[in-house]
C-alpha cells in the first residue's frame, strides 16, 4: 500500500520534493468513532512508524477475531486504513524535514469514478485539485504533515 510505496520511493527523492497521498474523510470519521484512548494513540506526536505498524496489525487481528469494537476501534476497515495513511503522513513529514521533503495527504471527495460505480458527485479532475495544489507548493512556508480536503487542513483532535 501507501507505506510500501513510500518506503521504495523516498530513497530516490531529491531535496525539496513533495509526497501527496490519498486519504479520505472516512479516516477522520473512523477516528471520531474510536474510543478516546484509541484516538490518543493516533494523534500522539511521538507515534512512530513501528508503533503505527503495530496498531495496524492489532486492528487486523481484532477485526478478524470480531473484537475490534470492544477494543475501541471504528467499525470500518476502509476508514481505519485511511486514518493510518493520515498518521503515516505526519510520521513521514517529521522524518523527512531534514531533506526539505514535504509530506501531506488529502481527501479527493466522492468522485464519479469506477470506485464509486460512477455515483460520485465530483469529477475526478475536481477531486485531484487539492493533490495538485499540494504538490505545487513551494517556498519555506509549505505545509507538511497535514491532512487536507478542498485545500483546507483538517486537524484530528482526541
Amino acid at each position: 500500500g501507501t507505506a510500501a510505496l513510500c518506503d521504495s520511493l523516498i530513497p530516490l527523492m531529491r531535496e525539496g520534493g513533495s509526497i501527496v497521498s490519498v486519504a479520505s474523510q472516512s479516516g477522520s470519521s473512523a477516528f471520531r468513532s474510536m474510543s478516546p484512548d484509541m484516538q490518543k494513540k493516533f494523534v500522539d506526536p511521538s507515534l512512530d512508524r513501528m508503533e503505527l505498524d503495530a496498531l495496524a496489525k492489532k486492528f487486523c487481528d481484532d477485526a478478524k477475531a470480531g473484537r475490534h469494537r470492544e477494543e475501541g476501534w471504528a467499525n470500518t476497515c476502509y476508514g481505519t486504513s485511511k486514518l493510518a495513511v493520515i498518521a503515516l503522513t505526519r510520521i513521514l513529514a517529521d522524518k523527512l524535514k531534514p531533506k526539505n521533503i514535504i509530506c501531506n495527504c488529502m481527501c479527493p471527495g466522492y468522485c464519479k469514478t469506477d470506485m464509486t460505480s460512477q455515483n460520485g458527485y465530483r469529477s475526478a479532475a475536481a477531486g485531484a485539485d487539492t493533490a495538485v495544489w499540494l504538490a505545487m507548493q513551494n517556498g519555506e512556508q509549505r505545509p507538511t504533515g497535514k491532512f487536507f480536503h478542498d485545500r483546507r487542513a483538517i486537524e484530528l483532535k482526541a
